[in-house]
């Protein structure tokens, strides 16, 4: 099996026409949704059997930044958060190979300021459509 370090993987989100590395990103946690089941069993069974649907969806991918608001990606996630649209994102995960695209609407914008600490920012994308696991 192999493992893989978190450093160099990249958000990116369409700027201008442009797939863009969002920059300053500390952390990132990628949830890509639940697989909707449904109840197959009858009244006569004594155990709850479940099937597939065949639909999935409600995902999402959270980031923790150090938030620069001069900074022209952050700007633009301000952007889409104060003014919502559907934007085509992706993770560039760190093996150089793999990325996950999928198409996002920034839900949350929270950003923290600490005496102490760099000012940071807590970034809600929800996934609008289903993720592609793009290998090159």
């Amino acid at each position: 099996m192999t493992v893989y370090a978190g450093k160099g993987t990249l958000f990116r989100m369409t700027i201008s026409a442009t797939l863009t590395t969002v920059t300053q990103v500390r952390s990132m946690s990628w949830n890509p949704g639940t697989v909707e089941t449904m109840e197959t069993d009858d009244l006569s069974s004594t155990y709850v059997t479940l099937g597939v649907t065949g639909r999935a969806g409600g995902g999402t991918v959270n980031l923790s930044l150090l938030y620069d608001p001069a900074t022209s990606t952050h700007q633009e996630i301000h952007k889409l958060w104060n003014t919502p649209a559907t934007n085509a994102m992706s993770i560039a995960w760190p093996d150089g190979v793999k990325t996950q695209a999928f198409t996002g609407i920034i839900t949350g914008l929270n950003a923290t300021v600490e005496r102490a600490d760099p000012l940071s920012a807590d970034v809600t994308v929800a996934v609008a459509a289903k993720p592609t696991l793009n290998e090159s």
